[in-house]
This record gives C-alpha cells, structure tokens and sequence, in this order.
C-alpha cells in the first residue's frame, strides 16, 4: 500500500490503513479494505491520454478484475452502495485511481444487477451528493434499468453507461462538472433513456453511441454553460444511432445536417410546441428536495417520451453519402 493511500483510507472514520480486522457484519468496511487492490490495477496506458475507443476495446479486462475483488458471497443492496461511495468522497488520491475506484463503483452495482437477476427483481438505484466532489462516479454501469445521479460535483459522472450491455434509465441531474453521462451505450452497447439535467458543465453526453447499438431517448436540458467549441458534444454516432435527441438552454453542439437526417431530433422550440410537459417535469426536478419525487419525476418523463410518436423513419444505420 502506498502512503499516499495509508493517508487517504486514514480519513475514512473507524477504519486504519493497516492491520484492518473485518467484522463478520461490516461489509462497509471490508469493501474499503479492496481499495488497495483497485488502486494496484494497472491499466496500462496513462489514463489521460485514453481515448474513448482505446479504454472501452479492451473494456471485458477491465471488468474481469475489478469484478474479482468482489466476493461471490457478499450480498450487495443499495444502501451498502451508497455508504461506500459517501466513505470514499474525501480520498485525497490521483487522476487514474480515481478512475480506478469510479469503475471499481459501476462493477459493485454490476454485481447487484446479477444478484437481482437471480431473485427476478429490477435493479434502480438513487443516489444523492449532498453537493460533495468526486471524479468518475459509478463508471461503467452496463446493465442496470434504473440509475440516478444527483447533487453531485466532479468529471465524468456515470460515464460509460450501457457499455457493451443493454441498460435503462441514466439520469444525472443537478450536478456540476464536465463531462456527465460521457460515452453512453458505446461500444456495442445501447440504453434505453439518458438524461442530464440541470447540470453545470461542458461535455455532457460527449460520444453517445459511438460503434453501439443505440439510445432511445437522449435528453440535455438546461445545461446553460458557455463553454469552448472543443469543450462541447461532438460525437459522430458511427454505427449507433440516437432514435430521439432533445436538448434545451444548452451549449451542447450537435451536428444538424447528422441529426435531422438520422433522428428525430429536437432543439428549443420543438421542445415548447410539442413536449411543453417536459419542460414543466425539469423544473421540478431542478425545485424538489424530495428524493422520491425526483426519481417518480425521471419515471414520468420516460413514459411521457414514449408516449410521443418518433418522426419521420429513424433508426437506421448511418450510412455513406
């Protein structure tokens, strides 16, 4: 164990770095005692410089060892999920074991979309920041039906969603920070719905549906931020299609020639004449301090988009011209 995380895990209340004696009933603190072994992954390639493709090619590897810190028998909820991310806030560690604990995340509720499978039950999972930092937050989720994220500050929250797996609902709303719900259903992967709103930053949504199957529903709204050109969402939709695209008060750069042609695409007034109520489902997301009524809001704003008929023929493959 280095001593960059002997100091980090010293801030995690009741536990030491050394000599960590795992009670039978604290499953907490036992998954803490693993981060010595995520941060050990070697990914082989200097995490800055990873492009989208290069990380997610190799993706199966990834997942196969962090999965392997994972016991069998260990029993996950959503409750243990959550007190292990809020345990994990205040780490003073480095860009790539950042990256390293945000996937180490996404695989725990990997598993407890496994668990549930097995006791056919549905896998949704709320999570509330209280405004708190954090870098990579519950990456690579790839087959969950229900993830929100919200209150959050930090890069790349919920990055890599439906990654080569079929996924449900992402929702990262109220948060700040670049870079929330980059590479969704990419690399053969598809998602069902993606929602950023009320979020502060550059680079929302960037790369969704990159060489993936494809997301139905693909939705930034107030997400106001003056940013860059560079800083914006560019992504050329190779392979993997966006059946519907709505973006509102945005600095989310899109490529109309592209999305005209290939989905039902839809810019602010589209948004007032023909889905005023989603406007009305926003702003309660953005007014509400109540948990529930935040996540019944997600799920109405999913049965409300489906209600609405697609235009014209989206759906197919991009294809030369």
């Amino acid at each position: 164990m280095t001593q960059q995380t002997n100091l980090a895990l010293k801030k995690l209340k009741g536990i030491k770095p050394k000599g960590i004696k795992i009670k039978k009933d604290s499953k907490l603190e036992y998954l803490v005692s693993l981060l010595p072994k995520v941060f050990d992954y070697d990914f082989k390639i200097r995490i800055f410089w990873i492009r989208a493709e290069n990380f997610f090619n190799r993706y199966s590897e990834h997942k196969e060892y962090f999965q392997s810190l994972i016991p069998e028998d260990l029993v996950l909820t959503n409750n243990l999920i959550e007190s292990f991310v809020h345990s994990t806030l205040d780490l003073d560690i480095n860009g790539i074991n950042q990256f390293a604990l945000g996937i180490f995340s996404g695989q725990l509720v990997n598993r407890l979309v496994d668990q549930n499978k097995k006791l056919n039950k549905p896998t949704k999972l709320y999570i509330n920041g209280q405004g708190q930092e954090v870098n990579n937050l519950l990456n690579t989720v790839d087959s969950v039906d229900e993830l929100i994220i919200d209150n959050f500050k930090g890069q790349q929250l919920g990055s890599g969603f439906g990654i080569n797996s079929s996924a449900g609902t992402l929702a990262v709303i109220n948060c700040e920070g670049y870079g929330a719900a980059n590479c969704a259903a990419i690399a053969k992967g598809s998602a069902d719905m993606v929602l950023v709103i009320n979020c502060n930053g550059g680079m929302p949504v960037k790369h969704a549906a990159v060489h993936g199957k494809g997301i139905n529903e693909l939705v930034v709204i107030d997400n106001p931020i003056e940013v860059l050109p560079e800083q914006t969402w560019i992504s050329s939709g190779h392979e993997g299609l966006i059946k519907r695209l709505i973006t509102y008060n945005t600095s989310v750069d899109i490529n109309p020639k592209f999305y005209k042609k290939y989905c039902d695409w839809n810019s602010d007034k589209d948004i007032e004449e023909r889905f005023p109520k989603l406007l009305e489902y926003s702003k309660l997301i953005k007014k509400s301090n109540s948990e529930q009524e935040k996540i019944e809001t997600v799920r109405n704003i999913r049965a409300y988009l489906k209600s609405i008929p697609l235009r014209g023929e989206y759906g197919r493959k991009l294809q030369n011209e």
